[in-house]
């Protein structure tokens, strides 16, 4: 029944999917932080100029292995004072800004400690940092693929029509790599009028599938709706 659970091509890629999905939306959450602001302001965001409080050097965050710079900025808007604290990295950057005293910033009015300066982005990678989003999306899809196809194997177990197969082969998996070692394999094929169709189950020990398939002649439960779905009856 373990093998009917997890069967290899759907389980390599669920795990596959969800391992680039973990490691993706980590990512993403780092490259894409203030994205969503930049959207924000790029709708409702109004222009105001600011006077250049302070600069404080983080030495904790560096990009481009450069220390971040955190800016301190003061405005008008709507007849009301507020402060808002600008990130930047490039040092010649900052010091034009220290010279000018008086900048442009882009504010968005709900919230005006969301601000940036005009032309620029509020995230810290800018746009350029939604294309880390391809690999949570790419994984999240590959993992709905495996649990899919893992369903229908279920599905074909549990509910699948039988009928007599015959095993093809009984060899290695070398294009699946787990701890240094190829699982072993053992194929069939069964016909179903003029159509043949192929089936296969894979395990780490050659005993298991030695006890799934103690002999060529098998019994294969396959899905009515799609005979490509299929996995062997385990006595």
């Amino acid at each position: 029944a373990l093998l009917v659970r997890l069967p290899p091509g759907a389980f390599v890629l669920a795990l596959v999917g969800a391992i680039f999905t973990g490691v993706g939306a980590i990512f993403a959450t780092i490259f894409c932080w203030g994205l969503p602001t930049d959207v924000a302001l790029d709708a409702n965001g109004v222009l105001t100029l600011a006077e250049l409080e302070r600069v404080t050097v983080d030495e904790r965050v560096r990009v481009n292995n450069q220390p971040l710079r955190r800016l301190t900025v003061s405005f008008m808007l709507d007849g009301e004072a507020h402060q808002a604290e600008l990130s930047l990295a490039d040092p010649q950057r900052v010091a034009e800004l220290e010279r000018a005293g008086v900048i442009e910033l882009e504010v968005l009015p709900s919230d005006p400690s969301r601000a940036r300066l005009r032309g620029e982005t509020y995230a810290l990678f800018g746009w350029g940092g939604a294309a880390t989003l391809v690999m949570p999306i790419g994984g999240l899809a590959l993992l709905v693929v495996g649990w899919r196809s893992r369903r229908r194997l279920v599905h074909a177990f549990t509910h699948g029509r039988p009928t007599p197969g015959r095993v093809v082969a009984r060899d290695q998996d070398l294009q699946v790599r787990i701890n240094r070692r190829h699982p072993h394999r053992v194929r069939w094929e069964f016909a179903l009028g003029r159509e043949v169709y192929r089936g296969s189950l894979s395990a780490m020990e050659r005993a298991t599938l030695d006890a799934a398939a103690p002999s060529d002649e098998v019994v294969v439960l396959y899905d009515p709706a799609d005979p490509r779905c299929n996995t062997l009856w385990l006595p």
